[in-house]
């Protein structure tokens, strides 16, 4: 997704292809839209008719005389304007929010929700591992300590029974050097116990803590989830290829919580440190090309935690 941004940014400075070409993106999400129908008219007679580039940009025949054009996908709603106001990119509003593609909090009386309920960015997961690779800080902004009665989170179907664990650490994040932050893991504060995803098991996986005892106390909290094995339909420990891995869904995030290593561009390696990947975006942004950067760049596990207050 940052290579289309990075390719979006050079083709509107370009000024190559001016009005005979555009790029069609999710009003919301800036996100790049794949097979929208469009059609070229003159006065009222259409030209030509056809589908948009399924890669990137789309380029209109400047042979075909025309003086408007509509777009029109399922989901979408329909956008007609003039060949004078087509531009570079073409900012398509969505008509339907479906029910899977939005992180939905739990929400009782008196419950606080820790985490972010926003839309889901696709074609965006990460595989569970069994490393600390990547996890997402929680804060506490409350003064109380939370009882924690439900973690909620969302995956991709499930191809293979999945053993794994959430894990909470105590955390101290460092003072940001210009675009780079890093979190200092300190010790573990709790785990869950082992848990189970099933295969065909998809979307919103629920996990009742309340016989835990779990407590989140005032300040921050580092959650992560460990992999911890694959099984076969014998039930046999398995290394599956990266196709059948389980994957957590990523959502849109407005902040700067989301923490994974990197990978060294000449060694290929990993870094030993996490880092926080949101903040990094957001400088890069402000330094190399002066502006916000896109929405759905900025992305974080979809976990949320439901809470209520313990009176002290």
């Amino acid at each position: 997704m940052a290579r289309f941004y990075y390719h979006l940014f050079l083709f509107l400075n370009s000024g190559l292809l001016f009005c005979q070409a555009f790029i069609p993106v999710d009003a919301d999400t800036n996100e790049f839209i794949e097979d929208v129908d469009f059609s070229l008219f003159k006065k009222g007679v259409t030209m030509y008719s056809g589908i948009t580039s399924a890669n990137g940009v789309t380029e209109i025949n400047t042979g075909i005389d025309f003086d408007s054009i509509s777009f029109t996908r399922v989901d979408y709603n329909t956008l007609g304007i003039s060949r004078q106001h087509l531009d570079s990119v073409v900012f398509l509003s969505k008509k339907t929010i479906y029910l899977d593609e939005v992180v939905v909090s739990y929400k009782k009386d008196k419950q606080l929700v820790l985490g972010e309920s926003n839309r889901f960015i696709k074609k965006q997961s990460r595989t569970m591992a069994k490393d600390l690779l990547y996890g997402m800080v929680l804060n506490n902004d409350f003064d109380k300590k939370l009882s924690v009665e439900k973690i909620i989170f969302y995956v991709e179907e499930v191809k293979l029974k999945t053993a794994y664990k959430l894990n909470f650490y105590y955390i101290e994040e460092s003072i940001p050097n210009r675009g780079t932050q890093i979190a200092n893991i300190g010790e573990k504060m709790f785990s869950t116990d082992v848990l189970y995803l099933m295969p065909n098991q998809k979307g919103k996986i629920e996990i009742d803590t309340r016989s835990y005892g779990l407590e989140f106390p005032k300040g921050s909290l580092f959650l992560s989830c460990q992999l911890i094995d694959y099984y076969d339909q014998d039930m046999k420990i398995i290394a599956p290829s990266i196709d059948q891995q389980t994957r957590l869904k990523f959502q849109i995030s407005y902040k700067t919580n989301f923490y994974s290593r990197g990978i060294n561009y000449i060694s290929k390696e990993l870094t030993p440190e996490l880092l926080n990947i949101n903040f990094m975006i957001n400088y890069d942004f402000a330094n190399q090309f002066y502006k916000k950067p896109p929405k759905s760049i900025r992305a974080t596990p979809a976990i949320i935690l439901c809470e209520s207050e313990i009176e002290e």
